[in-house]
């Protein structure tokens, strides 16, 4: 995801308009609250923005790595689920803000 927030989608495509379903997130790791998903529940075909957070506060380390799913699930059967996995790499090399890699100060 590029520094900014932009937001990206998830199409939800239904074959019964009337199928109710929600969204949720699993995270990986010690990080969570990382993405806002909205919105968190719909019916029939749907979109479905997904918004990272860039802040470098939470990490340690010069290079961090954090992994999330998210999840749409079938309302009425919890069994039908499909993911999309989200993956994002920040870097700080001086706890100053995010730098990608090869930027030189």
């Amino acid at each position: 995801m590029p520094v900014g927030n932009s937001a990206k989608t998830i199409t939800v495509n239904a074959s019964d308009q009337s199928l109710g379903w929600t969204v949720s997130i699993q995270y990986f790791g010690n990080a969570s609250g990382w993405i806002t998903a909205f919105p968190l529940s719909g019916t029939g075909n749907g979109t479905i923005s997904i918004v990272v957070d860039n802040d470098f506060n939470a990490f340690s380390e010069t290079e961090s790595v954090r992994v999330a799913k998210v999840h749409v699930t079938n309302a009425t059967n919890s069994n039908d689920t499909q993911f999309c996995s989200v993956q994002q790499t920040v870097y700080d090399d001086d706890g100053t803000g995010f730098e990608p890699p090869g930027q030189n100060d």
